[in-house]
């Protein structure tokens, strides 16, 4: 069977089973230039970054089956580790290279007391690690703790100003042979001041996408074109500005591309996916989500003028208090479907976050 035809299989409702089957796994940890890496059973899983960056992100991020799991711009643009670039080697050609500010999987916000933390770069707002470490290793997972400071760059007229700072507590771990998950928790801590969170689309917790999962880059190539969905069965467009407990984005990526250049229109194709689950101990939940068809998957539970037709979104933390957002990314070399994403949502909200 075709991956075009399989795939609107997959636009019909048809979904293919997955394995749950049992495999033994183990995670482990090392310390990179940049952070950390985390490895299943010696594969590359994910590096959080930190080190010389405006922003913690993670990347690269591997599949189970070893596809890369997001837009390899703008951060392949400057990659110097040679082991990372025999993997991704260089943005493909068929990949977009808009909003450079998107950086695989990060945690950003456009209107933080008024600073714009999302569009991050030299001489920006940027957010800074102050710390980080694993807090535990083990066969099953790997729990790694940041500590990060929202900087607002020095000017004419004010010094260098750290807005407000965060914890992230992120969990690398493995559901199946074909599905592993990050558990991305981010408590916000007003410390000095008070803290206001304003109403704006730009932010919040955010993924993107590979790009022949893009909805748009069907318009490209044929073989190309994802399907976003959530959990309301609201697809694509539709889903844009809406609350639901979990968005997925699935589409074709190529098997092979060892060259990092754009295969032959007809070369082997097969379905990857991104689910993103929003916990039920997270602020507002269920999320809004800013999502587009041009590959972004993004949730926010501020921008409520655009996604409620004139609401305030706006939240003020009190000094002393703090914002709590949780959230759980799926990465599935299968197709899964709603009910299969239901069941795997029940386990992860039955855990406490707070």
């Amino acid at each position: 069977m075709s991956l075009v035809i399989r795939f609107s299989v997959l636009i019909a409702g048809l979904f293919l089973p997955v394995c749950f089957a049992e495999e033994s796994v183990e995670l482990t940890s090392t310390p990179t230039e940049s952070g950390f890496a985390v490895q299943v059973n010696g594969r590359p899983f994910a590096e959080y970054r930190y080190v010389g960056e405006f922003t913690p992100d993670i990347w690269p991020l591997y599949s189970p089956t070893g596809k890369l799991a997001t837009r390899a711009f703008p951060m392949a643009e400057k990659e110097k580790n040679e082991d990372i670039l025999q993997s991704v080697r260089k943005v493909a050609p068929f990949e977009s290279r808009d909003h450079g500010h998107h950086r695989s999987v990060w945690f950003h916000f456009g209107d933080v007391n008024g600073v714009d933390f999302w569009n991050i770069g030299p001489n920006r707002p940027h957010i800074r690690c102050q710390d980080a470490q694993i807090l535990e290793s083990s066969r099953n997972q790997i729990v790694l703790k940041s500590q990060n400071d929202w900087v607002a760059p020095a000017t004419q007229d004010k010094p260098e100003n750290v807005v407000c700072q965060d914890v992230r507590t992120i969990t690398f771990g493995v559901i199946s042979d074909k599905i592993w998950f990050i558990d991305y928790d981010v408590r916000i801590l007003a410390v000095d001041h008070d803290v206001q969170f304003g109403d704006t689309k730009e932010g919040l917790f955010a993924i993107r996408v590979p790009g022949t999962v893009e909805v748009d880059s069907k318009a490209r190539n044929p073989n190309w074109g994802g399907l976003l969905v959530n959990a309301e069965g609201l697809k694509n467009v539709d889903s844009w500005g809406k609350r639901s407990r979990w968005v997925d984005y699935t589409g074709p990526v190529y098997e092979q591309d060892p060259s990092r250049n754009e295969p032959d229109r007809d070369a082997p194709m097969s379905l990857f996916g991104i689910t993103v689950m929003n916990h039920p101990d997270s602020f507002r939940y269920p999320t809004w989500w800013h999502v587009r068809t041009y590959g972004l998957l993004d949730a926010n539970p501020f921008a409520l003028t655009e996604f409620q037709a004139g609401e305030d979104g706006r939240e003020t933390v009190k000094k002393g208090e703090s914002l709590l957002f949780c959230y759980r990314v799926l990465l599935h070399d299968s197709v899964i479907t709603p009910e299969q994403i239901e069941q795997l949502f029940d386990e992860y909200a039955k855990t406490s976050k707070r």
